[in-house]
């Protein structure tokens, strides 16, 4: 034909398709090559082309096949099928491939120059299967081309059919998931690295103090910087990876390395939700997971939690509740009958529990558990007598503490599992009325050692106890005062269960000591892994009631209308762990015993003790927990540790509780 173009493609009343005007046309067969045409001029202002017009030797700029131009000998009807190729780009995208805009070459230069931008980028929609015959009929190479019209018939008849374009389809869609690898595996690989740089700069800056040059804090800064990175670019590769499946759906929609990819990449971050405990997010990317999962997490998603339990002694009835939240406080409800120990698979819905466990002779113990989906807990509880645990005293039994991991905290510690055996904490903190018995004691031996022990500021010049005239100590009247006296009147008693303040570490110990021997039973500062443990449980809460804020669930600063000070302790009843543990939120600081990770107990109690008069500084640090009736809301979390303190420090919002290590057989 020699001049294919849309206008010589006419379409009748009914359908008709009718190719016109064969002025150009040669005669063609097998053992015939068509004869070689002139040189045609590649200049778009020549006379005979302009505007369109068909030249004499061989079709319109445009549509005319680079052969033709190159002057080729034995041009064939593949110089056609280029010429069918330019209608159909512009019946796909509604451009012509060889447009002369912004400066482009004009039309015959660029049909021998430039390759024509697939059609998808122009057009999205774009089937497939047509773009791939376009551009093999545009290919600048005329053995590229499809051999025949009758091939190119059968392919648009293949896509008319619809089976050779969901082919193509289905094979662009695996092409993209087979892209998105890299991308999820740089994804995994770049999250493993953050979380290794973190740790490294949290372990690098933690052996520098503060206080010292920037030269010291460089090669951590440098790690966290490098961590930070990480995270960025791990967003990018979990993007792009999203993208690539996203695009294998847009082809394929059934196609399960896509859906796949997809499932386990909201997979993992639906879990990482969960840690982190944001409830929202877990509950969005496990919708996301379920949209695209075909059996893989359906059944984790849907899976009861399992529930194994011994203890010693066995036979015990355990009984169950779950946690939910109920005015942002997370309370047991709907108790229930799970068994005797031992039990085995008990099936629970996953969540937070308490079990309450009870035996013959044997004090009740809460044994909080948390149960992921699918997850198996096989715990051993040991059951004590009241009288080993003793009054005053709340048990928590052994076993992994989760620790840390909480952004919003004060210095916590990263996020780990921690094993602690059977221990008792004292429910409140030492008040004044059982520190004013210690002082009462050490005046009886020695009222010198008795005064140096006394609650002070470090000038001497206040008190939060005082010698009584009949020689006994007693609580400061000043001690509560103001609006904060009308409720709590000194005649009803409270000063006196006002937790102790103003005292030092080694008071603390020393408080210990003298108890111990009072009682017969040896008593200590709890450690900051029991502490933590204690205050929040084992399902990762934030503060010992749940997860959510409020200023009246605890002693804090803006808890009341009035100045805020020390108070009775128990007046928050929301201030309450999952074993009973009371004012872990509020109230005082608290000191405890060792230094995660960095001193132990043992070792703080070996240091030799600094002179009674020695200034604060000259004593080392020591570690605090739990907010105060003066801090902020963000002391109030479990996980805050906050900065050391010198273990002389005296504050108005400084007390501590006791601990002892419960073994099985101690009396």
């Amino acid at each position: 034909h020699n001049d294919i173009k849309p206008e010589n493609v006419l379409l009748g009343d009914f359908g008709e398709v009718y190719l016109a005007d064969w002025g150009l046309a040669r005669m063609f067969r097998d053992e015939t090559a068509l004869p070689i045409v002139p040189p045609l001029p590649t200049d778009d202002t020549a006379p005979a082309m302009a505007n369109g017009s068909s030249s004499q030797a061989g079709g319109t700029p445009g549509y005319i096949a680079p052969e033709i131009l190159r002057q080729e000998p034995n041009v064939d009807e593949r110089a056609d099928l280029f010429a069918l190729g330019v209608v159909l780009y512009e019946l796909l995208t509604g451009t012509h491939p060889f447009d002369a805009r912004d400066g482009t070459p004009p039309p015959l230069v660029a049909t021998l120059e430039r390759a024509p931008r697939p059609p998808r980028e122009v057009v999205a929609s774009c089937p497939l299967l047509l773009e791939d015959l376009c551009l093999q009929m545009l290919a600048k190479d005329r053995e590229a081309r499809p051999p025949s019209a009758d091939r190119v018939a059968g392919e648009v008849e293949a896509f008319l059919e619809g089976a050779k374009e969901r082919e193509r389809r289905r094979a662009e869609a695996l092409s993209l998931c087979e892209r998105a690898k890299e991308p999820v595996l740089r994804y995994q690989q770049l999250e493993t690295d953050r979380q290794r740089l973190n740790d490294l700069a949290k372990s690098a800056l933690k052996q520098v103090k503060g206080w010292e040059p920037v030269d010291r804090k460089r090669s951590g800064w440098a790690l966290e910087d490098r961590s930070a990175e990480a995270e960025r670019e791990s967003g990018r590769a979990h993007a792009a990876a999203i993208e690539l499946y996203t695009k294998a759906l847009g082809y394929d929609a059934e196609c399960e390395d896509a859906h796949r990819g997809l499932a386990d990449l909201y997979w993992a971050r639906a879990r990482q939700a969960e840690t982190e405990r944001h409830p929202a997010m877990q509950v969005y990317y496990e919708t996301l997971v379920a949209d695209h999962d075909h059996g893989r997490y359906v059944a984790l998603l849907r899976a009861d939690a399992r529930l194994s339990l011994t203890t010693d002694p066995p036979g015990a009835d355990v009984l169950v509740s779950r946690f939910v939240e109920r005015d942002r406080v997370l309370v047991p409800i709907d108790e229930r009958y799970l068994g005797r120990t031992p039990l085995e698979d008990a099936r629970l819905e996953p969540g937070s529990y308490v079990l309450v466990v009870k035996a013959p002779g044997r004090r009740d113990v809460r044994y909080p558990v948390s149960l992921p989906r699918g997850g198996h807990h096989a715990g051993h509880v040991n059951l004590y007598s009241g009288e080993e645990i003793g009054d005053g005293f709340v048990y928590v039994p052994g076993g992994p503490a989760l620790l840390g991991g909480d952004p919003e905290a004060y210095e916590p510690l990263p996020r780990q599992e921690f094993p602690v055996g059977d221990f008792a904490v004292a429910k409140f903190p030492v008040t004044m009325r059982g520190y004013c018995a210690f002082l009462d004691s050490l005046e009886r031996s020695d009222p010198a050692i008795a005064f140096r022990r006394a609650p002070r500021d470090l000038q001497r010049s206040a008190y939060a106890a005082r010698r009584s005239d009949d020689g006994l100590w007693e609580p400061d009247p000043m001690i509560i005062e103001g609006e904060a006296r009308r409720a709590f009147p000194a005649d009803a008693g409270y000063d006196w269960q006002v937790p102790v303040h103003l005292v030092d570490w080694y008071d603390a110990v020393a408080y210990c000591r003298w108890k111990s021997a009072l009682d017969g039973v040896e008593l200590r500062l709890p450690t900051e892994a029991e502490w933590e443990k204690a205050a929040r449980g084992v399902d990762g809460r934030f503060y010992p009631w749940g997860d959510r804020f409020d200023p009246t669930f605890c002693l804090m600063r803006e808890s009341r209308p009035y100045p805020p000070q020390p108070e009775p302790i128990g007046t928050f009843l929301t201030d309450d762990s999952p074993y009973g543990v009371r004012d872990m939120a509020g109230g005082m600081r608290e000191w405890v015993g060792d230094i995660f990770g960095e001193r132990t107990a043992e070792e703080l109690l070996a240091e030799p003790p600094p002179h009674p008069d020695a200034p604060r500084g000259d004593s080392s640090f020591r570690r605090v927990r739990s907010g105060s009736w003066s801090a902020d809301a963000k002391w109030a979390r479990s996980a805050s540790r906050g900065v050391g303190l010198f273990a002389l420090t005296r504050g108005t919002g400084l007390g501590f509780r006791v601990a002892k290590t419960l073994r099985k057989g101690d009396r």
